[in-house]
């Protein structure tokens, strides 16, 4: 698959994310994988105010100060990394999974969280992992002076947190820094081929939205091999006697009910190729798959739900599937916060392309992939 990728290195400072950025692009530039680099604060206005707080030259409340690291993310996405990527890859040196690690000393990481809820989130993000006093010590080498942060006592509140983060998003990987940079860069490289080499489509979106059925005639037009998640959790609730929403309240409290299904997808990731798999939580598990996710306007999910009548979901009226929906929707937040800290599966941001299925139908959808989001990664109509 023809990939442009947007990555991102992070680290506490002293890690040697900036090392690393520029080493991987240089790899990249020469295997001949166009890419440029970028950074994170930006040499932009409010960048230039960033660096000054960082500097210690003027002060600003913590909430102030994060909104200001916001704004610098806004107009670097708009303005740089997205345009850039119609180029080839683009990796910045820091990006907002700094804010959120960084950001919680002073502010509520979930309201961080949800700040910078709206920005894409990158390809693949990786965390040079360098214990705290390491860290230190290489800041007193190279810099005559510390910035704001750079306190033992906080690089390893810094540190644990992004040690939450690499579990709570898609495509994030640690990486052992107390090696040298030449086997840490090989590390990194390593874990990109599966984005450059694979050729994975992963579909979600919300009860409704047709996922499960685009996915299938997507497949069979393009001839890939189709996976269900969502057919594998109905296996499952039917070989234990119990309706599909009863597995789901069931996973509430028990991982097991989605430990297959995960192990599944992981396994798929691993050993197959030229294949869509539609679920949930697809996006996570194979971070280096094509995303896309179908939006549907929620009465409009409930009547195709209800149209649909599956046997273990056969519904009286529209209303009582978008009750369902509802209810379901709930247990699933619950399920997906407890086992994986995902807070909000639906959210865009992890996505390549988004598309609303709301007014379209089924050969409207598929066209609209096959004609105009495959060609530009080199996957195209075979019938």
């Amino acid at each position: 698959m023809k990939r442009n990728l947007f990555i991102a290195i992070e680290g506490c400072d002293g890690a040697g994310s900036s090392t690393q950025v520029g080493a991987l692009k240089d790899l990249l530039n020469l295997t001949g994988r166009k890419a440029f680099e970028t950074k994170e604060p930006t040499n932009n206005l409010v960048g230039g105010l960033i660096r000054g707080v960082l500097r210690k030259n003027w002060k600003i409340d913590p909430k102030g100060f994060q909104l200001l690291f916001a704004a610098d993310r806004s107009h670097h996405l708009d303005d740089e990394i997205l345009p850039t990527l119609q180029k080839g890859n683009i990796i910045t040196d820091r990006y907002f999974f700094s804010t959120i690690a960084y950001g919680s000393l002073d502010a509520d990481i979930s309201w961080l969280k949800s700040l910078n809820s709206y920005f894409r989130t990158p390809d693949a993000t990786f965390i040079i992992d360098v214990p705290p006093e390491v860290c230190i010590e290489r800041i007193k080498a190279s810099r005559s002076s510390m910035e704001l942060f750079e306190e033992k006592e906080k690089l390893c509140r810094v540190q644990a947190t992004y040690h939450i983060l690499a579990k709570q998003f898609p495509g994030v990987y640690l990486i052992d820094g107390n090696r040298s940079k030449d086997e840490i860069l090989k590390e990194i490289y390593a874990t990109l081929k599966p984005y450059y080499h694979k050729n994975i489509i992963a579909i979600s979106g919300p009860p409704g939205s047709g996922k499960g059925s685009f996915a299938e005639k997507l497949a069979e037009k393009i001839s890939y091999t189709h996976y269900s998640i969502g057919e594998i959790r109905r296996k499952m609730a039917k070989e234990k006697g119990v309706p599909l929403a009863e597995l789901n309240k069931i996973g509430e409290h028990e991982a097991y009910t989605d430990n297959d299904a995960d192990a599944y997808m992981q396994k798929l990731a691993q050993e197959e190729d030229n294949f869509i798999v539609d679920g949930r939580l697809s996006y996570f598990f194979i971070p280096y798959a094509l995303k896309i996710f179908l939006d549907v306007d929620p009465n409009e999910g409930a009547k195709r739900v209800f149209e649909a009548g599956r046997s273990e979901e056969k519904f009286k009226s529209i209303d009582e599937a978008k009750m369902a929906i509802e209810d379901r929707a709930t247990s699933d937040a619950r399920r997906y916060y407890k086992w994986y800290d995902i807070e909000n599966v639906y959210s865009k941001s992890n996505f390549h392309y988004i598309i609303d299925t709301t007014k379209l139908s089924v050969d409207q959808v598929i066209n609209k992939i096959t004609d105009e989001i495959l060609p530009k990664h080199e996957i195209y109509k075979i019938s």
